[in-house]
């Protein structure tokens, strides 16, 4: 797989605003400017973890990839990002339900739970690098005590389909945690993760 950055010229949107973490975290490698024509079997624009991930899961498979980007690699909206991973995300699974119905809803968030096992099992053990990647739990919680049947309801939707969860009750909460909340749902599967290293070629 080659990774290469493309000629600037033009401008490039700003992604991100004040100091972001992982800018400083780690010293970014630099890749050569595409100055040239290359044959590929792919070639993903982006850089981005989105990027990132595909080219490593299509060079896995014996594909010749190339990974190209405006930006230095990486430097856009990804190197603002959490670090965090989690099989739910901004929409739930009773809302993906609602929206794309019962079948579609329950299979995106089980594809996200399989990409994060997979992640841990298969990709970090076979990195060069270290990415730093843990599994850690999540905590979803009910911001006032209105919406907590909505919580409710999450977890029901998501413990009737298998989905490693549990729920914390208001004196639950208070026992495990340094602050107050009338409903908590938590997630099992969760890991943080530096940007995933690729192979280069």
């Amino acid at each position: 797989m080659k990774l290469i950055n493309y000629s600037k010229n033009g401008a490039c949107m700003d992604l991100k605003a004040g100091k972001v973490f992982w800018k400083y975290t780690f010293e970014a490698r630099k890749y050569p400017m595409l100055e040239e024509d290359l044959s590929c079997d792919v070639c993903i624009v982006g850089s981005g973890s989105s990027g990132a991930h595909c080219a490593y899961f299509l060079a896995e498979t014996g594909l010749n990839v190339v990974l190209i980007d405006k930006r230095d690699i990486s430097e856009g909206s990804t190197v603002a990002y959490t670090g965090l991973l989690q099989f739910s995300n901004d929409k739930t699974l009773t809302s993906l339900i609602h929206s794309f119905g019962e079948e579609a809803g329950t299979r995106h968030v089980q594809l996200c739970l399989d990409a994060i096992r997979t992640l841990e099992k298969d990709v970090v053990p076979s990195l060069k690098e270290n990415p730093d990647f843990k599994i850690r739990k999540s905590l979803y919680y009910a911001s006032n005590p209105m919406h907590v049947s909505k919580l409710k309801e999450e977890y029901r939707n998501l413990k009737t389909r298998n989905f490693p969860v549990e729920y914390y009750t208001e004196k639950e909460i208070n026992r495990k945690f340094s602050f107050p909340k009338a409903g908590a749902l938590v997630q099992i599967m969760m890991l943080k993760s530096i940007l995933i290293n690729m192979h280069i070629y």
